[in-house]
């Protein structure tokens, strides 16, 4: 059959989540969607000295104009990592001897801090290296604890991160160079004493199933899954929390017209568990698009949905993607992709991409986003809890703001703040005192915003 590409709308609106600010624009399921989407690139990022391989995006709490696309440079004696802002301007280079991935979370709980955080590892030395993202610059701030993070388990190849959603702790997945059968090693981000980061090796898992090298890697912190793309092979399906074994589940994108290697693979995570697994076929410089939540009688299949032909860039190596709004462009996420002729890096709006066929997380008209408002309700301190929890938010500005505790079944159980409160920076003790164990929701209104968080009690 002749694939067939299409450029035009045919959205129907779906309300989604427990955000109120976010909306689903899906297509109309009953309408084939196309074998073949293609989408121009917006903007290139300037070059990087070497060798350019994977990309990570970092959204700005409250300012676009702070968000930012970091990229690795995996050359020996002149790579690093790249910072540039949303129009593709360089802002920062640092030198890393031979980074071949990296990884960002929002708000990691390291120790007593809370962070966000940017991973890399260096092959060239065989450690890893962890950098804050300053809110106030929007550049990297090295926090590696001053002995270093050795990786020697594991050949350092391919890298991903997975923040915990239980309580905020951060884990760097690692896989290894080589054409053999390798595990997966998994190390934990610590305080080491002194407010710096250190690792402590926790995990090693996978070989069984692994056949040949692995370099994308991708973790949906929300379900908790971690996928592995095995280059001349398909796609493995893993539990990441140990608490499962780190089983692992399933493997697809076996064929799927994928050509040369299996490389870099993204989520496109709606709210809800919705979204898409994103993954890229180096050899025709083509993503090939599957649905995050699988099929209705089986969330663990996941078949071919569409193949996106990204003009702008080829011999694609990593890629990411967000659905959050992006600097003055990319108003409904965007995806960012490795350009290899050029070393640098080609940035997608998400909605040039869909083109209405397939779903796009966007803010509703009129609703600030979430990240953007600058109303930020921070996990719960200890989560799970016991005998009492410490609450944090941030205000932008002042005025009436309201901060309770829900059941499951929606009822409220406790009020925490109520009424007029000053801009910046609250906090607030909790004692559950005569509720049971169960999960609770911490809810924070104000006049414009909501924010929603989901804590453990356990008596």
């Amino acid at each position: 059959m002749t694939p067939t590409s299409h450029r035009f709308p045919r959205l129907a609106l779906v309300c989604g989540g427990m955000l109120p600010a976010v909306v689903v624009l899906a297509a109309d399921p009953a309408l084939a969607l196309p074998e073949l989407l293609t989408v121009d690139a917006t903007v290139h990022t300037t070059a990087v000295n070497s060798d350019a391989d994977d990309p990570a995006i970092w959204i700005h709490p409250f300012d676009p104009s702070l968000d930012r696309v970091i990229g690795t440079d995996k050359g020996s004696g002149n790579g690093g990592l790249f910072v540039w802002n949303m129009s593709g301007q360089q802002l920062q280079y640092v030198p890393i001897n031979h980074p071949n991935n990296v990884d960002a979370r929002h708000w990691a709980t390291i120790g007593n801090q809370q962070m966000d955080v940017v991973v890399a590892n260096s092959r060239g030395d065989g450690n890893l290296r962890v950098f804050r993202m300053d809110p106030e610059t929007g550049l990297l701030e090295d926090v590696t604890t001053l002995a270093g993070i050795p990786t020697p388990e594991v050949d350092s190849y391919g890298l991903c991160l997975y923040r915990r959603t239980s309580d905020g702790r951060v884990f760097v997945i690692l896989s290894s160079a080589g054409s053999g059968a390798q595990d997966l090693h998994m190390w934990r981000l610590d305080d080491d004493g002194t407010g710096r980061v250190k690792g402590t090796h926790v995990a090693a898992f996978g070989a069984a199933y692994l056949g040949s090298q692995c370099e994308g890697m991708v973790v949906d912190d929300e379900l908790e899954y971690l996928y592995v793309s095995e280059e001349g092979h398909g796609v493995h399906k893993f539990h990441v929390n140990p608490a499962y074994g780190n089983a692992h589940i399933t493997e697809f994108a076996l064929d799927d017209g994928i050509s040369g290697d299996r490389e870099g693979l993204a989520i496109y995570a709606c709210p809800g568990g919705t979204g898409y697994v994103l993954l890229s076929s180096q050899g025709n410089s083509t993503v090939k698009v599957y649905r995050r939540e699988g099929e209705p009688e089986n969330p663990h299949l996941h078949t071919l949905l569409t193949t996106v032909v990204t003009y702008g860039s080829s011999e694609t190596d990593g890629l990411d993607v967000t659905y959050l709004p992006a600097g003055s462009t990319f108003r409904q996420g965007l995806l960012a992709k490795h350009d290899s002729p050029s070393r640098s890096f080609t940035l997608y709006p998400w909605e040039d991409i869909s083109q209405g066929w397939l779903s796009i997380c966007s803010f509703s008209v009129g609703v600030t986003p979430e990240l953007h408002d600058g109303v930020v309700l921070r996990q719960n301190d200890p989560n799970p809890f016991r005998h009492s929890t410490l609450l944090r938010y941030r205000l932008p500005r002042a005025g009436p703001a309201n901060l309770s505790l829900y059941d499951l079944a929606g009822a409220r159980v406790a009020t925490l703040a109520d009424g007029p409160q000053a801009a910046g920076e609250h906090s607030v003790v909790f004692v559950p005192g005569r509720l049971s164990s169960g999960v609770y929701f911490f809810v924070l209104r104000t006049a414009s915003a909501r924010r929603t968080i989901r804590a453990l009690l356990v008596k």
